[in-house]
């Protein structure tokens, strides 16, 4: 079977590649990329963002099967602020295989023990994109994956990257922002919305209980981002991109 098989695999994944890259729905990016994944068993394909909000760690679930049970359960009981999968999320490849090797928190090792009782005993996470909005990536499960097969490790992570940055794009476009808007950290976005209403760097810092200088600096970053030079102007530019009201 050998060189054959191996070679469909790297047909098969290339093939839904280029697909992904003409997709123009996620329904369609699901049917020609989630499903060649699904192939090696992963009845979980996801498009995650990963940020914090108020010190808080968060986990959206943007596109792909984000109703299926598990994920359901995973928002119900919280588990972004201590999912151990997320948590190690970088751009190289991970297989959960090499993070239930490692040592785990108790909250951590729950994470694992309530997705065994969903049946679902093998996963990968790989990160896609880092920005001012968060990171983004691919995180999958199943109830068993070959994680060692070479062939099947590569298709794996080529179709998730595509997955990942084809859906984000797509993600992007659904939700009625620009493919290439100028993104702000949700701290950003809240010291302009302060700087909207009247508010001054030192009534802003109280109101958020951070210092004054802080609020500049986020100010300022905003205003490097939005490529503007004043406050008023980069209110005035965050609300031609929808990242706030006038």
């Amino acid at each position: 079977m050998g060189r054959s098989y191996d070679s469909d695999i790297a047909r098969r994944a290339f093939d839904a590649v280029a697909a992904a890259e003409k997709a123009t729905s996620l329904t369609q990016l699901d049917e020609v990329v989630g499903r060649e994944l699904k192939t090696f068993g992963y009845e979980i394909v996801i498009g995650i963002r990963m940020g914090r909000r108020a010190g808080v760690r968060t986990v959206d679930m943007l596109f792909g099967n984000t109703d299926h049970p598990w994920v359901v359960h995973y928002g119900e009981q919280g588990h972004a602020e201590h999912c151990p999968i997320t948590r190690r999320a970088s751009a190289a490849p991970t297989f959960w295989t090499q993070l239930k090797a490692q040592p785990l928190a108790a909250r951590e090792r729950l994470v694992f023990d309530e997705l065994s009782d969903f049946g679902l005993n093998d996963g990968y996470i790989v990160t896609v994109d880092r920005g001012q909005e968060g990171a983004f990536a691919t995180s999958l499960a199943a109830k068993h994956a070959d994680c060692e097969d070479p062939y099947q490790r590569a298709a794996t992570h080529l179709l998730s990257t595509h997955f990942g940055l084809a859906g984000m794009k797509l993600w992007r476009e659904a939700a009625g922002a620009p493919a290439d808007a100028k993104t702000l950290s949700l701290r950003q976005i809240e010291c302009l919305k302060w700087v909207r209403d009247g508010k001054s760097s030192a009534d802003i810092s109280e109101i958020l209980g951070i210092s004054a200088r802080t609020v500049d600096e986020h100010v300022e970053r905003a205003c490097r981002r939005l490529a503007v030079k004043t406050r008023v102007q980069a209110v005035a530019e965050a609300a031609l991109q929808g990242l706030l009201d006038l």
